[in-house]
Parts: C-alpha cells; sequence; structure tokens
C-alpha cells in the first residue's frame, strides 16, 4: 500500500494519516466486478465504490481499477451540525485512502443531475464525492469527478460541492474536478487539493472552480459563477487561476484569503477581473498589482504556452514568473510535471526562489504552435497552405536550417539560419485529387543539440465545391414512402443557386427551399414505392461556376 505520508511529503507537507498494523486493501471494478463478491482480491472485486467503502475500515485501501463509476452512493449521515442531504456517488466517513490504479485519465467519478430541475440543481442530484473526517485523513487520489450536481441551498452544505464536499482532515491529490455544478463551489467545496486540475465547472452563485479551499500546486482554468469565477475564501499556494469569468465580480478570487506563488490572470468580470476582496497577495503574478507595499507582484503577462483554449499554462523561458517567487515555508518542491524547483539557481542560493506553478525548463527544447497544423477544408487538386509557429521553450533562440517534407511536390517557407525565439513556418501541400482527409509530415531542422529535428504534423480535408449531405439516400422499405432531406452547401463560401432539381426515377418528387445563398435544403418524397428505387440518382443543377450537376446516389448501403 503507498503510504500517504510519503505521498505528500514529496510536496513537503505533513500529514497524520497512517495505515493501521491490520490495514486490507479492497479492491473494485466497474466493468467486471459485482457487489456480490468479497472485494478482497484482485480477482472479486466489487463493482460501485460505495460498496467499497462500506466495506473498508479505518486505515484501509480502496483502490479502482480503470473505469466509469457511476452507479451507487448514498447522502451523507444526519447529524447534528449536517445539512448535507444531497446524494453522492461515493459517500466516505471513516479515515481510508481512495486511489486509482491508473490515474484520472481513464478512471471518473460521475455524478447526475436532477433531471426535473433548472440547471440540474435539485432534490435528484448526485454529487461526486461526499468525504469526513475529524482528526485522521481521508486521502482521495487520483479520479476525474465529473458530471456532478448538488440541491439548491442558499449558503447550505448541500448546495456545495458538485465534484466534492469535504468535511474535516479530507485532501484530493492527483485529482480532476470537470463539467460540475453547484450553487456554491462548482468543482470542489472546503478540504485540501494538491496536484489538481478545476476546470469547466460552474457555480450559479459563488466559487465556479472551488469555494473555501486549501490548494496547492493546482491549475484552476475556465470556471464560471456569479462572482469568484475561480474561487472564493480559501488559501491558494504554487497555483494558476486563469480563464475564469464571473457575470458581476471578479473572474479570479473573490473576499478573503491568501495567495502566494499565483499567477492570477486573464480572469474576466465587469468588475475587478482577476481578485476583488482582502486577499493577501504574496509574491504573486496579477494585473493591477495591489496598492500596498511589502506584496512583490509581478504584473507582466505570465507569458503561457498556449492560452488558446488554455491548451498549455506551461511557462515560456521569457516569463518573468520564472524563479520569480518566494521560498514560502509550505513551498512543494516540484511542480506539476514532476519537475524539482526552483528551475535556476540551487535550492541553498539566497537568490533562489521557487517558480510559480509551472517552471520553464519543463517545456521542451521548441514548443509547437499549434501542435498539429490543420490546413483546414480545400478542393481537389488545390494547393492547402498553413503557418505555424516553432516557439523556443527551455534551451533559447535558435536557427531553422532546413525544412524537410516527404511530398516532393510540396514547399516550405521560412527564414533560413536566422536566430530568433519564435520561427514562422509556412507550408505548402498539394491537396489529393480525391475527397477525404489527408495528412502527413513535415520534419524541421534546427541548431540546438538538444533537438536537431522537429516533426511537424499536419492534415486538412478535400471536400467538392458543393457538398451534399447525407451524400447517399437509402432506399425506403417495399411499398413504402420515400420521405428523405439533404443539405447542400458550399464548404468554401461560395454563393450558388439551385436552378433545377430532378429524380431519375419520375415516381419521385425533388423540391428545394434555400436557406441562404450558401445553403440550400433539398426534399425528397415520393408515395409508396414498389419496387424499390435502388440506383436512382437525385440531379440538381446550379449555377455555381465550378461545379454545374450535383449527383446524390439514391441506394442500399451494405455495411462491411
Amino acid at each position: 500500500m503507498k503510504s500517504i505520508l510519503a505521498l505528500l511529503s514529496a510536496c513537503v507537507f505533513a500529514c497524520a494519516w497512517a495505515p493501521a498494523v491490520s490495514a486490507k486493501t479492497v479492491y473494485v471494478d466497474a466493468a467486471s466486478g459485482s457487489d456480490a463478491n468479497d472485494g478482497l482480491t484482485v480477482g472479486t472485486p466489487l463493482r460501485t465504490l460505495q460498496a467499497a467503502v462500506d466495506l473498508a475500515e479505518g486505515g484501509d485501501e480502496v483502490l479502482a481499477a480503470p473505469g466509469s463509476y457511476a452507479e451507487g452512493g448514498r447522502p451523507a449521515t444526519a447529524g447534528e451540525g449536517n445539512a448535507n442531504t444531497t446524494s453522492n456517488r461515493v459517500c466516505i466517513e471513516k479515515s481510508l485512502l481512495l486511489r486509482a490504479s491508473s490515474g484520472p485519465a481513464v478512471t471518473f467519478i460521475v455524478g447526475a443531475p436532477d433531471g426535473s430541475a433548472t440547471d440540474g440543481l435539485g432534490p435528484a442530484a448526485t454529487r461526486c464525492l461526499y468525504a469526513s473526517s475529524s482528526e485522521i485523513p481521508v486521502v482521495i487520489e487520483g479520479f476525474t469527478l465529473t458530471n456532478g450536481f448538488t440541491d439548491v441551498g442558499d449558503w447550505e452544505q448541500k448546495g456545495m460541492g458538485g465534484g466534492a464536499f469535504s468535511s474535516g482532515a479530507v485532501t484530493l491529490t492527483n485529482c480532476v474536478m470537470v463539467g460540475n455544478v453547484a450553487m456554491f463551489g462548482g468543482g470542489a467545496a472546503n478540504g485540501t487539493l494538491i496536484g489538481c486540475h478545476i476546470r469547466n465547472n460552474r457555480a450559479l452563485e459563488f466559487g465556479g472552480g472551488l469555494y473555501e479551499c486549501t490548494t496547492y500546486n493546482s491549475l484552476i482554468v475556465a470556471n464560471q459563477a456569479r462572482s469568484g469565477g475561480g474561487g472564493v475564501y480559501g488559501q491558494y499556494y504554487n497555483c494558476t487561476l486563469a480563464g475564469n469569468r464571473a457575470t458581476e465580480s471578479s473572474g479570479g478570487v473573490r473576499w478573503y484569503g491568501n495567495c502566494n506563488n499565483t499567477i492570477l490572470y486573464y480572469n474576466e468580470a465587469p468588475v475587478q477581473p482577476n481578485y476583488d476582496g482582502a486577499w493577501n497577495l504574496s509574491a504573486c503574478c496579477t494585473w493591477p498589482a495591489p496598492q500596498w507595499e511589502g506584496s512583490s507582484i509581478i504584473d507582466a503577462e505570465p507569458r503561457f504556452a498556449d492560452t488558446n483554449g488554455w491548451a498549455d499554462l506551461r511557462l515560456t523561458v521569457a516569463s518573468l514568473c520564472i524563479d520569480g517567487g518566494s521560498a514560502y515555508g509550505n513551498m512543494p518542491t516540484c511542480d506539476l510535471d514532476q519537475n524539482p524547483r526552483p528551475a535556476g539557481a540551487p535550492p541553498e542560493s539566497p537568490a533562489a526562489v521557487c517558480t510559480l506553478t509551472l517552471r520553464g525548463a519543463i517545456l521542451p527544447p521548441v514548443i509547437r504552435l499549434p501542435n498539429r497544423l490543420d490546413l483546414g477544408v480545400v478542393p481537389p487538386g488545390s494547393v492547402a497552405t498553413g503557418t505555424l509557429s516553432l516557439v523556443s521553450g527551455r534551451c533559447g533562440p535558435f536557427a531553422l536550417n532546413a525544412v524537410a517534407l516527404h511530398d516532393t511536390d510540396a514547399r516550405a517557407e521560412f527564414t533560413a539560419h536566422q536566430t530568433a525565439t519564435n520561427q514562422e513556418v509556412r507550408l505548402l501541400i498539394p491537396a489529393p485529387p480525391s475527397c477525404g482527409p489527408f495528412a502527413g509530415l513535415a520534419v524541421a531542422a534546427t541548431d540546438l543539440p538538444e533537438a536537431p529535428t522537429v516533426p511537424i504534423q499536419y492534415g486538412g480535408r478535400v471536400a467538392p465545391y458543393l457538398e451534399a449531405r447525407p451524400n447517399v439516400l437509402a432506399p425506403p422499405g417495399d411499398a413504402q414512402p420515400l420521405q428523405a432531406r439533404l443539405t447542400v452547401s458550399s464548404p468554401y463560401g461560395q454563393p450558388f443557386r439551385i436552378l433545377a432539381a430532378a429524380c431519375t426515377d419520375p415516381r419521385i418528387s425533388v423540391t428545394t427551399a434555400a436557406r441562404s445563398d450558401r445553403h440550400v435544403t433539398v426534399s425528397v418524397t415520393s408515395a409508396p414505392l414498389a419496387p424499390r428505387p435502388d440506383n436512382a440518382l437525385v440531379r440538381l443543377t446550379t449555377d455555381h461556376p465550378l461545379c454545374r450537376t450535383l449527383e446524390i446516389p439514391i441506394r442500399t448501403v451494405i455495411l462491411r
């Protein structure tokens, strides 16, 4: 069994939990398990997390196999001071370790909305996780918590934490909270979070991502709420909050709490986009800088690798946030990619201060933006073009010496032998003569010993000048009428009209209705048909200069 003390001490946190001498492991597998099994071996797993937690005793480990855990659960035990009546996919009220064996990418705890309630919030909703412990910790490791919903409550526990609600000594580590909804704390409410990713959660009131959590080394991205899109209250150490939104105030964080070595940038709200309230901001990157002394604020942009969809929030080499924080006492010794902090000077150096959230040295030598070049939709036989940037990662400026392409007719345009931190490469790729997707590979040669070659993947789709969806109509059954509709569109934005429409089978009528000068709806109808009209054609005559006739077959499609 993995020691929780060892797990957390890697990030310089002490933990009072330790497995009992006679502790056991309870196994659970949503795909192959059964709650009638004993759960004590890999070959006899339980099916639901709740059954496994109920079987476990204090100090045990519940080990979950990859899968989607969307069954079982119960509300928390009613008691004095506990009005948390929302049902939970898994409810933990004892000290134990709940761990996913293969991590959050393949292990999901799935809640459920109240199908009859507005926004999914109501008494029939299901939160993903409830955990409670007075002194000896509960630890949850390696899950994705998604689609969790709560009841409606005005500052009540039943309306808090769509992904997770914690009470007491509860820690979630290496977890992802995504797509959860609550009144307060869409992603999580209360508890300690370490190395987590809180993304695309929503709160109808406060704390789209988090409500009153203590959070270390985590990403809090693209959450939304009425106020405090990223979070309200709580403590944030070595976190990044970006792309969060609030409809009223404070897209980042609101009200009382601490932010240390944290990036609060690119959050959105009508007023106070990044922070609002009595926050103790220390050694942070945010804008505007607070007007008090000793806060050590960096107000320059953090220079993330890719803010398009917040795809890559690692820091590029030009970021002032790299080794720009403070050597705070509770600082984790590693970043989210498990690389040691700080990035530059050795820890014993007086100049060594810890980087914010992610250090630049974890980046590859050269970053492709975008990672794969999409050449879009092009006509048959044309030339598809697209431009991507090769950006210096951890090695500084570099030069491009050559770009090789597998297609001998393809070309690459770039500036050779010029040293820079950003190199643009424009590809000109001949499109295939037939319709469908295409892909290829270019290889850029650099002067970097760490990355002498950089592969560039590209792809696109060849489409006709006019496109019918569906492009084949299935005939009706014997003695059945044909009732079909298709849409004709111009993938390249060329306006067109359909001048005539007919079918080679005279029993079938074809009518058109233009939705715009680039989209036309075609209705294909008939009386009951016998025999079936296999191999008939719907023939459209257009005024498109490059596609005068478009034919859509009516035939039986055989799947092989």
